[in-house]
């Protein structure tokens, strides 16, 4: 289950001015949409966010004291099923960001975000942004011995994803956007927790960069990588991370 997105605002000691910025929100979207579709047959959905320093939290010190955020990034890969009960198959749909903060107190950041489903029914209307597009490669839910495989209060569910996603939709510009995921990870999803492993994340699309202050940069093409998951998440409240492999009848509860 998908928790609703928070300001990622308390990191150790200090307070993040984010720019009034939802967790993982990007110029186009962000990921709150995406995981709403009500499948009439359950599908699983495989899901990995959390902001990062390169080597934890001493890879930013800036960070705890709210005077610099460089090296701070936030990445994301979402996998959402077949609606055919099955634990394993090409996504439906895919969502992907990257995300780094750039140096200075004001949180500004360079985001780079993109979705796509091969079906438009996947997706919630109330949100409808995700493009038309072209999936290949598969996710799986690895079989639990534990016989719960998929379950909501699985302490160890292993899950894959190996995709790559193609933009082929005309009608925002976003067309020939394309983004590369791979990994594996074991979540605790009682905790909604990530126990080990992780995605590395490659897009390439339109960059967006907001600032705090002064004019906002024009987006231009270009990629961006990150990972989700792995030794450096800041686990540092409740809500700067979220890590699932489930079977979901409906993904808004």
């Amino acid at each position: 289950m998908k928790a609703v997105r928070i300001l990622f605002t308390v990191v150790v000691i200090g307070v993040l001015a984010l720019a009034a910025r939802p967790l993982g929100a990007a110029a186009q979207s962000s990921s709150i949409g995406t995981d709403t579709p009500t499948p009439p047959i359950p599908a699983y959905d495989i899901e990995a966010y959390d902001y990062y320093c390169p080597g934890g939290i001493t890879g930013c010190p800036g960070v705890a004291t709210g005077q610099n955020y460089a090296n701070l990034y936030f990445g994301d890969a979402e996998f959402y099923g077949p609606r055919n009960n099955s634990i394993s198959g090409t996504p439906e749909e895919v969502y992907v960001e990257c995300t780094q903060y750039l140096p200075g107190p004001d949180a500004d950041y360079r985001d780079i975000t993109l979705v796509v489903t091969t079906d438009v029914t996947y997706q919630d209307p109330a949100y409808n942004y995700a493009d038309s597009g072209i999936i290949t490669g598969q996710a799986t839910l690895l079989r639990s011995p534990n016989g719960n495989t998929g379950s909501e209060d699985n302490p160890a569910q292993g899950s894959t994803g190996h995709v790559s996603i193609f933009d082929t939709s005309t009608a925002n510009g976003e067309y020939g956007a394309h983004a590369t995921i791979s990994g594996v990870q074991n979540t605790d999803n009682a905790d909604d927790q990530q126990n080990s492993g992780g995605f590395t994340i490659s897009v390439t699309g339109y960059i967006d960069t907001f600032k705090l202050h002064g004019p906002q940069p024009a987006p231009y093409w270009g990629t961006m990588t990150c990972h989700a998951g792995g030794p450096d998440i800041l686990t540092l409240t409740d809500w700067t991370y979220y890590f699932e492999g489930e079977m979901e009848s409906t993904f808004v509860d």
